[in-house]
């Protein structure tokens, strides 16, 4: 499955897995406010990610504090492969 999808995501195609977009402009997140959640671009040299044992975590360079979102691979569908897309994409 993820190999299918980054095939994708390589020939030009915007995809999306976990409620997260990936494009060739970068990601977008869906960011916690206090009132609602909006959804964020973060553009790739902008992209920051941590891995931990039970989630990880992308988030916005500049801005860590408010741009960030953690994705749990035993509650979030697909975690995993988007864990993966984002080892690829970035490694890209």
């Amino acid at each position: 499955m993820a190999r299918s999808l980054y095939q994708k995501y390589l020939s030009g195609e915007s995809i999306s897995v976990c409620n997260v977009d990936l494009s060739k402009e970068g990601i977008t997140i869906l960011v916690d406010k206090i009132i609602k959640e909006k959804r964020t671009l973060i553009e790739w040299n902008d992209v920051g990610v941590k891995y931990y044992t039970t989630h990880f975590t992308i988030y916005s360079k500049a801005n860590t504090a408010d741009i960030n979102h953690g994705y749990y691979y035993l509650t979030d569908w697909n975690a995993g492969i988007l864990h993966i897309l984002m080892k690829w994409a970035i490694k890209d």
